[in-house]
C-alpha cells in the first residue's frame, strides 16, 4: 500500500473534517429540539402546580360551602318523574294567576351527576312586559334549588295591544341531593330529550 500524497491527505483531513462537523450539527439539532420540549413541558408542570396550590389554599373555602350544599340541598324525591309534573303544575298556576299566556311546555329529561340530580321544564310565556318581567323575578329560588338555566326575552312585533306583548322562551331547573334511584343521564343541551305537553 503505497503512501498518500499531500494532496490526497489534505482532501482526507477534509472529508472527515466536514463528517464530523455534520454530526456535530445533526447533534446539536436533535439535542435542542428535545431540550425545547422539556422546558416547554417543565413551563406546563409549573402552572399546573401553581393551580393546584391555588386549590389547596382554597379548600377551606370550598369546605364551608360544601357542608352548606349538603345541609341545605332538599332530597331527592321519591318519585323524580312525579316531582318534574309537581314543577310544571306550580309554574301553570303560576302563569295562570298572573294572566299570562302559556304558548308551549316541555319536560326535560332528567339528569343525575355525582354532585346533583336535576330535573328541568322549558317553557314559551307571552304577555304584556311588566308582567312577564315581575314573573321572571319570581323564578330563580334558592331555598328551592331553583334557577333559570337560560332564557329568550323578545318583544312581540306582531302585537296589536296597546301594552308592549314579550315573547320569554325559559328553562328552568330545579336541584337535589343526589340518589342511587335515578340512572345517569346526559347533561342537558341542544340535543336533550324534550316531552312536548303544549297539545296534551
Amino acid at each position: 500500500m503505497r503512501n498518500l500524497s499531500s494532496r490526497e491527505t489534505k482532501l482526507l483531513a477534509g472529508c472527515l473534517i466536514t463528517i464530523f462537523l455534520m454530526g456535530n450539527l445533526f447533534g446539536i439539532r436533535y439535542l435542542t429540539k428535545n431540550l425545547g420540549g422539556t422546558q416547554s413541558k417543565l413551563a406546563s408542570l409549573r402552572l399546573e402546580l401553581q393551580e393546584q396550590e391555588l386549590r389547596l389554599g382554597d379548600s377551606e373555602y370550598w369546605q364551608v360551602r360544601k357542608a352548606w350544599l349538603e345541609s341545605h340541598m332538599p332530597a331527592a324525591p321519591e318519585s323524580i318523574g312525579r316531582a318534574q309534573g309537581e314543577m310544571l303544575q306550580q309554574i301553570q298556576d303560576d302563569v295562570h294567576n298572573r294572566k299570562l299566556s302559556l304558548t308551549k311546555q316541555s319536560l326535560i329529561e332528567p339528569v343525575k351527576t355525582e354532585h346533583y340530580q336535576e330535573i328541568a321544564v322549558t317553557l314559551e310565556v307571552r304577555g304584556p312586559e311588566t308582567g312577564v318581567t315581575d314573573w321572571l323575578l319570581t323564578l330563580q329560588d334558592v331555598g328551592k334549588f331553583q334557577v333559570i338555566k337560560s332564557f329568550k326575552y323578545e318583544p312581540d312585533r306582531k302585537s296589536r295591544e296597546k301594552e308592549p306583548q314579550i315573547e320569554a322562551d325559559v328553562t328552568l331547573a330545579r336541584w337535589f341531593r343526589p340518589s342511587e334511584a335515578l340512572p345517569a343521564a346526559p347533561v342537558e343541551g341542544e340535543n336533550a330529550e324534550k316531552v312536548d305537553l303544549t297539545n296534551r
